[in-house]
């Protein structure tokens, strides 16, 4: 008998728990309706907040954790999204508990450790809910608002982020769905989102990325630039999201003074959209002319002046030689030739004539150099010794004798004096976005490296045509490598000891590895010595100098060369750093752009 009762009550306390999970679940959803409708009606998120506080309590009588996280986290939003006098309903009204729950779900202060247990718990819910975009976008928002300053309070904006523009276009996630449409269809332009839908969706990105707007630094200002505009080319937005993301990443880009990365969203907008956005390129201008120093000032004073007047020399010349000495040589030359400057204006035709054979070549790269010869200007000096640098490399294959020993002396003077941007590298690493594989960690100013396998890191740069990478590291042991980019191609660099080999070479060429192929040369790491290994890229040849001391090189068009496939790289444009079976300790990694201009990657 004393058995039977003691089952009863285990029947009746599991039917009792039951019964608490199943009121629950039910005031959850009524919670989750009122929650979507104060989408639109405001007022409705006062009852979300009482349904999730009765939820929630519940849930914890339950002893369901998961479900008691979940509606914590609705409550965070409401009370975020509720005014003082939403507030004052409860206390007026005798509410003191649910007033109380929200002060105390807001308060709540998890530790920095915690992070990737909260971001793991957001996205269990988003892959069991993946159409519940809102819900979705609130779990990740509560992430990026307690976690601020930390690299997955960042991920947690974007995801949160692309999560409301999927709840505001109705998309769905499903696997089976096919691909989503293009924000913008190519070669054709679409009409501007109406006011009222720019200011709707302005406010949806300002409040995820609150923080981001915040910031007041340049360098905190091209990192946000660079994330809208990620966000603005990524598949989940349409077009009025993609509109409202690029414009304000032009506004930031302009509030940072950075020119290299204001035009770019000019040209996207323009290329998109019905409209030749002169109001608003004038107003970003106007902002450069603000934020820089004077040289780039004048620069934007020029630019703005075409908007209106397309034809003016003056303007054309100098907006041609900016464009020129960013590497953008068809918008440059056409410019040129408007300006009324025959010496610029011969060169820009026969520039566009694009000389083939070698002669005709070294003959305009001589007619730069002369020019620079001429000039007083320090700047127009160093721009026309670039353009002659290029042809010169051109020019070089094909030249022997006297005439290839003038030319290489002028390479090597041309290099000597013109100032190169250089960049660092090393400082703008993200472990969280760059880390590919392997064992990584910053250590008082350095990059740690320590793989028994395989390591990889992006370092989020697109080179330009040519450039220097520029490594001070010291070895422990193993193969180093860089990852480095020609001719549109991947391929790498290994330094170091690999299965009983100490080599530098380059590899694939050809189809062979860098320890049987024509560029594998005998070298050696001295253990914890610290070393400056330079990479210089060219057109058509690419120099590794450990200490000043030419180690290998190889001649190459970019064609016959391939990556090695242990080294997997998601952006086939970018560079990369890798360690193979060993440790290596970076102290600097720069590029210092020769020809042209690289930027970031996304």
């Amino acid at each position: 008998m004393r058995c039977v009762t003691l089952l009863t009550l285990v029947v009746l306390i599991a039917h009792t728990v039951t019964l608490h999970a199943e009121d629950a679940d039910e005031v959850r959803e009524k919670g989750i309706a009122a929650l979507k409708d104060s989408q639109t009606n405001p007022r409705a998120i006062v009852d979300a907040a009482r349904f999730f506080v009765r939820a929630a309590a519940l849930y914890g009588e339950a002893g369901n954790e998961e479900k008691n996280v979940e509606v914590n986290s609705f409550l965070y939003w409401c009370k975020k999204k509720m005014t003082l006098a939403d507030i004052e309903q409860f206390t007026k009204g005798g509410e003191d508990a649910v007033a109380s729950k929200l002060a105390a779900v807001e308060k709540a202060a998890p530790k920095v450790d915690d992070a990737p247990k909260w971001f793991d718990r957001a996205d269990q819910f988003a892959k069991k809910n993946p159409d519940e975009h809102l819900l979705i976008a609130i779990r990740f928002y509560e992430i990026a608002d307690r976690f601020k300053g930390s690299d997955l309070s960042l991920q947690a904006q974007d995801r949160s982020l692309k999560e409301i523009t999927l709840e505001k276009t109705g998309s769905r996630t499903a696997v089976n769905d096919p691909a989503p449409t293009p924000a913008v269809p190519l070669g054709k332009k679409v009409p501007l989102p109406t006011p009222a839908r720019q200011k709707e969706i302005e406010k949806t990105i300002r409040e995820i990325y609150k923080a981001d707007f915040a910031k007041t630094t340049s360098k905190d200002k091209l990192a946000f630039a660079a994330k809208l505009d990620k966000e603005a080319d990524g598949p989940a937005n349409d077009s009025e999201s993609r509109y409202v993301l690029l414009t304000q990443a032009a506004i930031v880009a302009a509030q940072a003074g950075d020119m290299n990365c204001l035009l770019p969203f000019f040209d996207k907008l323009m290329n998109g959209y019905e409209s030749d956005f002169k109001d608003f390129r004038k107003v970003q201008l106007s902002a450069i002319v603000k934020a820089s120093d004077p040289k780039l000032a004048k620069l934007a004073s020029f630019m703005k002046l075409l908007i209106d007047n397309p034809e003016d020399a003056p303007a054309n010349l100098a907006v041609g030689k900016y464009y020129l000495s960013v590497g953008d040589e068809d918008r440059a030359f056409k410019m040129i030739e408007k300006s009324k400057n025959d010496a610029l204006s011969d060169l820009a035709k026969r520039e566009q004539s694009a000389p083939p054979e070698g002669a005709a070549q070294t003959g305009l790269a001589d007619a730069w150099w002369d020019l620079g010869e001429k000039s007083l200007d320090k700047d127009d000096k160093n721009l026309y010794r670039v353009r002659a640098l290029y042809w010169y490399n051109k020019a070089l294959p094909s030249m022997n004798g006297i005439g290839k020993i003038k030319i290489e002396k002028r390479i090597d003077d041309a290099e000597a004096s013109i100032p190169r941007k250089t960049i660092d590298l090393l400082s703008t690493l993200d472990l969280t976005r760059d880390r590919i594989t392997g064992g990584w960690k910053p250590e008082n100013g350095t990059l740690v490296a320590n793989n028994p396998n395989v390591g990889i890191l992006q370092l989020a740069y697109l080179p330009p045509e040519e450039y220097d990478l520029i490594t001070e590291v010291s070895v422990t042991g193993g193969l180093l490598t860089w990852i480095l980019v020609g001719g549109g191609n991947q391929f790498e660099l290994g330094m170091g000891s690999n299965d009983g080999s100490d080599y530098a070479g380059f590899e694939l060429v050809d189809g062979k590895y860098a320890n049987a192929n024509e560029t594998t040369r005998a070298f050696t790491f001295v253990a914890k010595k610290k070393y400056k290994v330079v990479i210089k890229v060219r057109r058509s040849k690419v120099s590794v100098f450990v200490a000043d001391k030419l180690v290998t090189e190889m001649n190459t068009n970019y064609q016959n060369v391939a990556l090695h496939p242990n080294w997997s790289i998601t952006n086939k444009h970018t560079l990369a750093i890798g360690n193979f079976r060993g440790t290596g300790t970076y102290f600097a990694i720069t590029v210092r752009e020769i020809t042209g201009t690289g930027k970031r990657s996304p």
